[in-house]
């Protein structure tokens, strides 16, 4: 597997004067889905989380300076900060319909903003021009990006996408000035993108040729791992917890034991590579970041920002503790839901990912201890049944899933085939509900959670996997022609 492509020629990417109006083009493209679309109605076309972001944006200085916010609250507000700027700086009134089109406004920037900084990270990666233009539709043509934002534009979720893409840049380019504030903007708009950009900073300089794992130690790393996870599942199990905002959910509780197998699974799958990187086991890593400016600027950001945060806000229950115990529990739902899950939501391209996990790892660890460490912490974010959280860490490797789909020399028919699934996938075809009422398994707010996995019906499970696993399958076949290809004798 290629991880620098030094072999291709510049005429097979795509041209650096293409970034802008590819961009544009794609950002124009999401504002007249945006416009066109059904919209949620709940607490006037805010939505249900997004019922806070909007109110907040109606008077920022009265809930933030004068109540002050919550301490998880406050990871989430610059979005309602800018919303309530831009409505003030035009002197507009800041009501509900024009809080939502701010909103909307904001969304179309970061869409933009994301598929700008991709077309770059693609060129570095030596991504080919077809490639490229596949991966474009395969990263804002989801579900989660193109459907649900347009539907729910009230919500942060597209400002961790499109930081995660722009922190990616900047680490590939060793841009330090673009990396930071991406990081402090990230730690008050969505609070999954602040650690790993700490990560980034901190392995900044430790970037040396990935070496193996001593005494196999990547080996013991999954398994513990998926001990540890299965542990305190049942534990949560035997307390009977439940998660105190998810609501009624449709369960499977006699496959908890296979629930738990498959989570145990993931955790050895995707840690036994990641952990397979000889630099985490020597103290020498650690103590050159510590000492590095890079290293001392992450510790030094890491500890301002939660001081700041601290300080300015009050605390609340909601935050880590909270999402984490939720993570654990909803793993015993259904049998390897969250994997189903990000792959309704964000489309076919995360088989590829799961796929071709060993080769994407690789091209990871070739890059810097920052990037493994980013990603060995994004994996929780990957068994979150609740997709929408890992949009930072999709950003960081759903890249380096697309330049191994490119070295596979997947030919364009299969690349054809996969672009249309990729479409289907968004279902942007399906008109969503006002307000998905009555019970989340029933029609019609199953329209909507059909895509959301903690809330998915036991009957879309079972029809969506079938799918999924038919489309896992051909791309399987896909995916080892070329490998058949290379290993035939001449």
């Amino acid at each position: 597997m290629s991880g620098g492509g030094a072999s291709r020629s510049d005429l097979e990417v795509l041209p650096r004067r293409t970034d802008l109006p590819i961009a544009l083009v794609v950002a124009t493209f999401y504002l007249l889905v945006s416009l066109t679309t059904e919209k949620i109605t709940a607490c006037n076309g805010f939505g249900d989380d997004g019922c806070a972001y909007g109110t907040w944006a109606l008077d920022f200085p009265r809930y933030a300076f004068e109540g002050r916010l919550g301490s998880y609250a406050i990871q989430r507000s610059f979005p309602s900060l800018v919303a309530w700027a831009a409505l003030k700086a035009l002197h507009l009134a800041p009501t509900p319909p024009r809080v939502v089109a701010a909103f909307q406004a904001m969304n179309v920037v970061m869409v933009f903003v994301g598929t700008f900084t991709w077309l770059k990270i693609a060129r570095i990666l030596r991504i080919r021009a077809t490639a490229t233009l596949f991966g474009t539709l395969a990263l804002f043509g989801t579900y989660g990006t193109l459907k649900f934002t347009t539907w729910y534009p009230v919500l942060g979720d597209l400002w961790g996408y499109a930081l995660g893409f722009v922190c990616l840049y900047a680490y590939l380019t060793r841009r330090l000035f673009l990396i930071v504030p991406a990081a402090l903007v990230g730690a008050f708009s969505w609070p999954s993108l602040f650690p790993p950009a700490v990560l980034l900073l901190f392995f900044w300089e430790s970037r040396d040729e990935p070496t193996r794992a001593p005494l196999r130690l990547h080996h013991v790393v999954g398994i513990g791992a998926g001990v540890a996870w299965v542990l305190l599942a049942l534990d949560l199990v035997r307390q009977r917890y439940w998660p105190p905002s998810v609501g009624p959910v449709e369960t499977m509780p006699q496959l908890v034991r296979l629930s738990l197998l498959v989570t145990a699974g993931y955790w050895y799958f995707a840690l036994r590579r990641l952990a397979d990187y000889g630099a985490f086991y020597h103290p020498r890593l650690y103590w050159r970041a510590l000492t590095s400016p890079a290293g001392a600027l992450g510790i030094t950001l890491l500890v301002l920002v939660q001081w700041f945060q601290k300080r300015a806000s009050v605390p609340e229950v909601a935050g880590a503790e909270t999402w984490f115990k939720f993570t654990v529990i909803s793993t015993t739902w259904k049998p390897g839901i969250f994997l189903l899950a990000y792959v309704v939501y964000f489309g076919p391209m995360i088989l590829v990912l799961l796929l071709r996990w060993r080769d994407v790892t690789s091209l990871l660890a070739r890059h810097g201890a920052g990037l493994v460490a980013a990603t060995v912490l994004g994996t929780v974010f990957g068994i979150d049944c609740e997709e929408r959280h890992g949009y930072t860490f999709l950003a960081l490797v759903m890249p380096f899933a697309l330049k191994v789909l490119d070295d596979a020399i997947v030919d364009v028919r299969a690349l054809t085939k996969l672009a249309v699934l990729s479409a289907v996938f968004s279902k942007l075809w399906i008109t969503l509900p006002p307000y998905p009422t009555g019970t989340t398994w029933d029609y019609p707010a199953q329209t909507v959670f059909l895509s959301q996995g903690p809330w998915m019906s036991n009957m879309m499970y079972l029809l969506q996997g079938v799918v999924v696993v038919l489309i896992a399958i051909w791309m399987h076949r896909v995916l080892k022609q070329p490998d058949r290809a290379l290993a035939a004798p001449s």
